[in-house]
């Protein structure tokens, strides 16, 4: 089946945004300046990077080639190098080089933090520094071009503000930008949420791929698992899916939430050995006696713990307590499947985005309830699912799931009133910002749909690369 023509139904708008995308690749250009005593920070240098009145026009690399610098990258704000798909031209025979793009004081600070042996940094292809020095050809990734930016000459560092950057500073003029900046304000608006259903078509079609590979309910345990999970950890918890199908998770569990969370956490690889914390120890006994019972039978599925992400997840997100959450939610009598499906959404819509709501943030009384971590007690009650995350789970894996096992139901109808509204993010801030600029007022993505299409044309549009 053609994907392309998949679900227009659903979501009519997303044409138009096929016709939109029809533009040619928009991607951030740059139109590149001069200047170049010692910046006394990193901050500093990244910021003279990334702004156009700063930044260099040519570099020259340690090999005495010469190099047009097109795109700085974009700016991240997220573990990972500085830059994103920073671009330069090699003048002595106009190659266009594209890579991440690595900032540091001295050379030495590649090596010190760590970065020759982090695979986040396998993209790298341009190493910049401000002092001289260079580091080992062994250490980078392949074909990694090194810089110093001193060699251009002195600059004045007490220029840069560095509480401005990057979000006070303008963004780099677009091709995109010049062009939404043509339309009128509905076209803009119109494009956002065409874009915004074209999100949701394209996760309506993964779901349909999931639910004809094996069944609804299957296709929906695999969701909610992975919108459960911060975005590191969604290929994991996808793998933990897979290792323990749901109707084995229930069966297996005699749909008892802390013997499912027992498995859960078996067959991830994620049970700890012990904890200081006296309550912990008790509780990190009862899943490892519930385990054993059922390890030989699981030996062969287990996961590494590697798999997982864990040094730089947010005590909240950390799996141990959202697979508690996913236990909670898919071992309970009536399947999850059954409960979303209790209201039709096409009969009352407003009614069923509380009934999920409520469904999604489910105040049940574990060992998570007063804790974000083993070893820490919290004097107010924690809530294993919060309000954000249940609107992601809603909006990336509910909706769609919803739509992909019934293709004739009429969401489009009622998407503004059941789609909740996705938190403020990087990958939404950092769009806006390339779309208009830095003066533009919030309120042209306040809704829902729009936060859903700045996400896709993040995508879209190389601002992901």
């Amino acid at each position: 089946m053609d994907h392309r023509l998949e679900f227009f139904h659903s979501f009519p708008r997303a044409l138009s945004y096929l016709d939109y995308a029809q533009l040619d690749p928009l991607r951030i250009r740059e139109a590149a300046a001069h200047y170049t005593n010692h910046p006394p920070s990193e901050k500093h240098l990244q910021a003279y990077w990334y702004d156009n009145h700063h930044r260099p026009q040519t570099l020259t690399d340690q090999q005495g080639q010469t190099y047009q610098l097109i795109h700085p990258g974009q700016w991240n704000q997220e573990a990972g190098p500085d830059f994103l798909n920073a671009q330069l031209k090699r003048l002595s025979d106009q190659t266009l080089l594209q890579g991440d793009a690595e900032l540091h004081l001295i050379a030495a600070g590649w090596k010190q933090h760590g970065h020759h042996s982090d695979p986040k940094y396998k993209r790298v292809q341009f190493h910049i520094t401000w002092h001289p020095g260079v580091v080992a050809p062994e250490l980078l990734p392949p074909n990694t071009l090194q810089f110093c930016l001193q060699d251009l000459g002195p600059f004045n560092f007490d220029v840069i503000d560095t509480s401005a950057y990057p979000w006070e500073i303008d963004a780099p003029l677009t091709n995109m930008r010049k062009t939404i900046a043509r339309w009128t304000p509905d076209e803009q608006e119109n494009f956002l949420c065409a874009a915004g259903e074209e999100r949701l078509r394209r996760k309506t079609i993964l779901f349909a791929d999931r639910i004809q590979a094996s069944n609804p309910e299957q296709a929906l345990y695999e969701g909610l698992l992975c919108a459960l999970c911060y975005k590191q950890n969604k290929q994991a918890a996808y793998q933990l899916a897979q290792a323990i199908p749901y109707e084995q998770l229930r069966e297996t569990s005699d749909q008892n939430p802390d013997k499912a969370y027992a498995l859960l956490m078996g067959i991830g690889g994620l049970l700890p050995y012990e904890s200081p914390d006296t309550k912990a120890s008790d509780f990190i006994r009862n899943i490892w006696t519930r385990w054993w019972k059922e390890k030989e039978n699981w030996s062969e599925q287990v996961l590494d713990k590697s798999n997982w992400k864990l040094s730089s997840t947010r005590p909240a997100n950390q799996p141990s307590r959202r697979l508690m959450a996913a236990a909670s939610l898919l071992c309970s009598e009536t399947t999850l499947a059954q409960q979303i499906l209790s209201t039709p959404v096409d009969v009352a819509p407003k009614q069923w985005k509380r009934t999920i709501n409520d469904l999604l943030q489910i105040e049940t009384q574990t060992f998570w309830s007063n804790r974000l971590t083993l070893n820490k007690h919290n004097d107010q009650p924690v809530a294993l699912i919060g309000k954000d995350r249940a609107a992601h789970i809603t909006t990336n894996a509910i909706i769609p799931w919803l739509c992909a096992q019934n293709p004739d139901l009429n969401i489009f109808s009622h998407l503004e009133q059941i789609l909740p509204h996705e938190p403020m993010n990087q990958v939404i801030r950092q769009t806006a910002h390339a779309l208009f600029g830095r003066d533009h007022s919030p309120k042209r993505y306040a809704r829902a749909l729009q936060r859903q299409g700045l996400m896709q044309i993040y995508q879209d549009y190389g601002l992901n690369n």
